[in-house]
C-alpha cells in the first residue's frame, strides 16, 4: 500500500514539474475532444476503452488506481454514463463534471418515477459537439486559470474545425433532406436532427432487451410504406436478434459506429466522417 501511494504521489510530481494537470474523459468521443482543448497542458485518461459498451462497463481497482490524482472526470450523464459517480468517495478530490450545460436535450420518456429522462448521445451532433468543447474549455480555464489563453485559442481552433465539417456534412447529406432512416438502437437522434434526417424508427425502442411482436409489427409496417432499405447498427451491440427481421423485411445491413476509438476512427471527427459517409453511400444505394 505504502509503494501505492509514493507511486501515486511521484506521478503526480511529476505532472506538477511538468506544468500539467490530470484529468479524465468516460468515453472516446470526449476524451478526444478534451484532448483537443487540453492539449499538451494536461495528461488525459480514457475510462471506457475503445470497442468496448459503456452500458457494460464495470471499474477494475487497476482503472481505479488509474485514475488517481485527476482533478476532473468529464462525462456525458443522463444514463450513459452514470456509472462514474459511483466511485467518486474512491477518487478523493476529484470533481466529476457533465458536459451536457446548454444543450438542447431531446426527450426519451419518463422515469419510474415520472420524471423526465433525456436521449444522452448528444456527442454526436456537430452543433452539441460545439457546446461540449466550450464546457470543457470554460471547466479547465477554472481549474487551471495560468493556461486559460492556451485553452480558448484550442477551443476556438477545434470549433472552426467542427463547423467547417458540419458544412461539408450537411452538403454531402442534402440530397437526402429529410430521408427517413431505420436503427438498431435510439442513439442517432442529434446526428439525424443537425443533418435533415428522419428516424422513422429503432429496433429496440428501450435500447435494452428485445423489441415485442407489437413493436416490430409496426416497425415492419412503417418500412414497407416508406420503402426503406437499410437498417444502421452499432459495433458496440448484439445485432443477432436482427436476423429473423432482416430476413423478413429484406432490409440491408450497415454499421454506424457512436464511439470510435479503433482503426479509421482514431478522432472525434474522423468517426463522424465514417458515420456520414456510411448513410451517404446507404441513402444513394436505396434510391
Amino acid at each position: 500500500m505504502k509503494r501505492i501511494l509514493f507511486i501515486i504521489l511521484l506521478l503526480s510530481f511529476s505532472l506538477y514539474l511538468r506544468g500539467e494537470i490530470k484529468v479524465a474523459a468516460t468515453i472516446f468521443p470526449l476524451y478526444d475532444m478534451v484532448r483537443e482543448i487540453a492539449g499538451d497542458k494536461a495528461e488525459v485518461k480514457l475510462i471506457v476503452p475503445p470497442g468496448a459498451s459503456p452500458h457494460l462497463f464495470g471499474f477494475t481497482p487497476g482503472k481505479l488506481q488509474d485514475l488517481q490524482g485527476s482533478r476532473i472526470i468529464f462525462c456525458i450523464g443522463n444514463g450513459a454514463d452514470d456509472w462514474v459517480k459511483k466511485v467518486k468517495d474512491a477518487l478523493r478530490g476529484t470533481k466529476i463534471f457533465t458536459v451536457d450545460k446548454g444543450i438542447s436535450l431531446i426527450p426519451a420518456g419518463r422515469s419510474f418515477k415520472g420524471n423526465i429522462t433525456y436521449n444522452p448521445h448528444y456527442w454526436l451532433g456537430i452543433p452539441e459537439a460545439v457546446i461540449i468543447s466550450r464546457n470543457i474549455k470554460n471547466v479547465l480555464q477554472a481549474e487551471d486559470p495560468d493556461n486559460a489563453s492556451f485553452y480558448q485559442a484550442n477551443f476556438a481552433k477545434f470549433s472552426r474545425r467542427l463547423l467547417a465539417a458540419q458544412e461539408r456534412y450537411i452538403k454531402m447529406l442534402s440530397p437526402y433532406k429529410n430521408r427517413k432512416i431505420v436503427t438498431f438502437h435510439a442513439a442517432w437522434v442529434y446526428f439525424a436532427r443537425f443533418l435533415n434526417l428522419q428516424i422513422l424508427g429503432t429496433f429496440e425502442p428501450s435500447g435494452t432487451g428485445e423489441p415485442s411482436p407489437r413493436h416490430i409489427a409496426n416497425l415492419t409496417k412503417k418500412i414497407r410504406k416508406y420503402g426503406v432499405k437499410v437498417i444502421f447498427i452499432e459495433p458496440q451491440l448484439n445485432s443477432r436478434v436482427l436476423d429473423a427481421f432482416v430476413k423478413d423485411t429484406g432490409l440491408k445491413i450497415k454499421i454506424l459506429d457512436p464511439l470510435g476509438g479503433i482503426g479509421g476512427r482514431e478522432s472525434y471527427l474522423k468517426l463522424m466522417d465514417y458515420n456520414v459517409k456510411e448513410v451517404q453511400e446507404a441513402l444513394e444505394s436505396a434510391r
